[in-house]
């Protein structure tokens, strides 16, 4: 406990979970696993973290002193959203503030590389306040998209990762009956602009370019391993042209169907023989 007006903290859950307490105050804030809070105390009051034992917690923690940091950024506040333009003008300290939201894929990535840097302290100390501006540039954005109603909101969070590869199960398992796209959003949680980001973000192709990857594997996988025939293939595989399929084989292999599984069957038949 000192003093003095406490900075302005940001608080980053990487691993674990911890309950954050106002001082004076018995009521506390959980922090889960890839949430991250904004948190600025009243008066002199500081805080108190509770981790809770045996399990690993990792945080990442940026502390802004208000009336310092001011001096940077006076003309651009008027800029922000209207609750955190009062927040970085209170320089007096005078208003409790909480937020707490999942924090972006850009957030997690600038923590994943700031674990990586090694360099000596000069250095390390100008990288880390470079990575800094951009964890408060991300965080600020990320603030005034959790605004929005859950369906609105554009960025997608470390925390919804884990929709992505349920996504990802479900195009693997329901090839043969698969929903359009919208529907897979709706059933795992996410809107539509958010699953397509995942995508991009994990795969580099959007969701209807990985379900052709991947039928054109299976495709490939059962051509060469059973003695199925193209309609079968295709049933298996979702699609009703055999036109379209072949079409699209041929895109990616540079051979039809047929002539793929039989060039293959040729060169087993060689090489039993070899």
């Amino acid at each position: 406990v000192v003093d003095e007006i406490h900075p302005l903290k940001f608080l980053y859950c990487l691993k674990g979970e911890l309950e954050h307490f106002f001082q004076n105050s018995e009521t506390s804030n959980t922090i889960e696993q890839y949430q991250s809070s904004i948190i600025a105390s009243k008066n002199t009051n500081g805080h108190i973290l509770y981790f809770k034992a045996n399990i690993e917690t990792q945080i990442g923690s940026l502390e802004i002193n208000r009336k310092i940091f001011q001096k940077k950024i006076e003309c651009e506040l008027k800029s922000l959203a209207d609750e955190l333009k009062d927040l970085f003008k209170d320089f007096e300290a005078s208003t409790e503030f909480y937020h707490d939201g999942y924090f972006s894929l850009e957030i997690a990535d600038l923590f994943r590389e700031i674990e990586k840097f090694e360099s000596n302290d000069f250095i390390r100390h100008i990288y880390l306040e470079g990575q800094t501006y951009k964890i408060l540039t991300y965080q600020i954005i990320q603030y005034q998209d959790d605004l929005n109603d859950y369906a609105n909101r554009s960025l997608l969070r470390q925390s919804e990762i884990a929709l992505i590869d349920k996504t990802t199960a479900i195009i693997e398992t329901e090839l043969e009956s698969l929903e359009p796209v919208d529907s897979l959003a709706a059933r795992v949680g996410l809107n539509v602009n958010k699953l397509q980001q995942g995508f991009k973000y994990l795969y580099g192709c959007t969701v209807n370019e990985y379900i052709q990857k991947h039928r054109l594997e299976l495709a490939k996988r059962l051509l060469l391993s059973t003695e199925l025939n193209i309609t079968e293939i295709i049933d298996m595989l979702g699609l009703s042209s055999k036109s379209y399929f072949s079409k699209i084989f041929k895109q990616a292999f540079a051979l039809s169907p047929s002539e793929f599984k039989k060039k293959n069957r040729n060169e087993r038949k060689k090489n039993a023989h070899t």
